[in-house]
């Protein structure tokens, strides 16, 4: 559900955020290399958004989701582990992921797992 952006609001990650320094954590599966982890990050902050209702609402709040990636990029399940609290917010983070390819894996993530599972987390911040 990807209603465009909102300008005057943005996501910007939280100083006192206990993710320092990555939203991204390592789960299961292809551990994920320095570069493949940057592109996964990068490719998801061009595709972020802030829903219109969530603004609207004054809501905001970190999801916590848990995706699993092939070696091709493409994502083959995403859920939430933890909600923001708002239906608008988890919706907007899961559609990031759901039916979407990423990058694919680095030659250097190719040992043998076909998949990696890592928590991604999203902090909606209304400023």
């Amino acid at each position: 559900m990807a209603i465009g952006p909102v300008p005057e609001r943005s996501l910007m990650p939280r100083r006192d955020s206990p993710a320092i320094g990555s939203p991204l954590s390592y789960v299961s599966g292809a551990r994920p290399s320095m570069d493949w982890g940057s592109a996964f990050q990068q490719w998801v902050q061009r595709r972020m958004f802030y829903p219109r209702a969530a603004v609207q609402a004054g809501e905001d709040g970190a999801v916590v989701l848990r995706v699993t990636v092939e070696k091709d990029g493409r994502v083959s399940a995403v859920r939430v582990i933890t909600s923001s609290g708002s239906r608008w917010l988890d919706s907007a983070s899961l559609s990031l992921f759901r039916d979407q390819i990423g990058p694919a894996f680095p030659p250097e993530m190719l040992g043998g797992q076909d998949s990696t599972t890592v928590t991604f987390t999203t902090d909606y911040i209304l400023r």
